[in-house]
């Protein structure tokens, strides 16, 4: 028997997550439109490669993950190459609107890539603070 999962990169997701006027968290889920071309090409490629190995995948075996069943926090405040909202971060992880506040973690990604993810955070993370790092020693020399 073989189990797999196939994750996908967040480009795929639809959903939201803000502060409604009540200032209460509304999380609204969706997949992006053409979801299901994208799962049935995979369902389609990953059943030809099994049966190349003479293997084959159960009846109702491959689904798509109902919203909800599978989260990741990360790329809440993404790095854009010139902030045009509120929350959005400079390629250097600055909050636009907050001067002077970074962000390193896993919030600060563009995108949610596929996982896994956790060396992506941390190369940025490095990358986000060698630079700061290199800007603070040439404003005190």
């Amino acid at each position: 028997m073989i189990l797999g999962n196939c994750f996908l990169s967040g480009d795929y997701s639809a959903s939201k997550i803000k502060i409604n006027s009540a200032g209460k968290m509304q999380i609204n889920g969706a997949y992006q439109d053409g979801i299901l071309d994208v799962v049935k090409d995979i369902k389609k490629r990953l059943t030809k490669t099994m049966m190349f190995y003479g293997a084959f995948m159960l009846p109702g075996s491959f689904k798509l993950t109902e919203l909800g069943e599978d989260i990741h926090y990360a790329a809440t405040l993404k790095m854009r190459e010139n902030p045009t909202k509120k929350y959005e971060l400079t390629k250097d992880g600055e909050v636009a609107a907050m001067l002077g506040i970074y962000v390193v973690d896993g919030a600060a990604l563009t995108t949610l890539p596929a996982k896994p993810h956790s060396f992506t955070i941390m190369a940025n993370a490095d990358r986000i603070a060698k630079n700061l790092i290199s800007a603070i020693k040439e404003k005190n020399l």
